[in-house]
């Protein structure tokens, strides 16, 4: 059900940018998109100060949302997309009582994209720990909820990272037991 409403939002640019993503850089989508977030609520801030301003500098506007729209179709936001330029319309024939309602609709619709992203990407990394060789299910080992790794950190390669702690030690667990690794 995620998926399909993330469809709803996005089009064939945001599969292309998974097809990007390899195993050397798994969360290369997930990158991008938070620099897509951050600099667009900056974009955001930008043309409702400008929309509060008096004069307001329309040429100004229209490069902000030109930026913005580059942006949004570049990771496949189809709908923020469509509703940026609707705003560029109402700003082009210079109706500021539609200005601000295509305003805020772009803002809900840049607010939709990133809930239903964050909706996607939480069930993605579901998805990836049902899939390991544990769980409640029977199918694997099952880790009791007071599981400590080992202190083999100290006596661990060099490069080992201890940041990454448990969950390290969880994903090298077998079907056939623990292997030592936790205790």
């Amino acid at each position: 059900m995620v998926k399909m409403e993330v469809q709803e939002v996005l089009n064939e640019q945001f599969v292309q940018l998974e097809k990007l993503e390899e195993l050397d850089s798994p969360n290369f989508v997930e990158e991008v998109l938070t620099i897509y977030f951050d600099e667009s609520a900056k974009l955001i801030t930008d043309v409702e100060q400008e929309l509060n301003k008096t004069p307001k500098d329309f040429l100004l506007m229209e490069r902000i949302l030109h930026q913005f729209k580059g942006s949004s179709a570049s990771v496949g936001a189809n709908k923020v997309t469509a509703a940026i330029n609707h705003l560029r319309g109402c700003l082009k024939e210079r109706n500021l009582e539609l200005s601000n309602a295509a305003f805020q609709q772009m803002k809900r619709e840049q607010d939709n994209l990133k809930n239903k992203l964050e909706a996607y990407f939480e069930l993605s990394v579901t998805s990836f720990f049902q899939h390991l060789p544990f769980g409640n299910k029977g199918d694997g080992v099952e880790i009791p909820y007071r599981v400590k790794p080992m202190r083999h950190h100290n006596g661990g390669p060099s490069n080992h990272d201890p940041v990454q702690g448990l969950l390290h030690d969880l994903l090298r667990l077998n079907i056939k037991g623990t292997g030592g690794l936790v205790q």
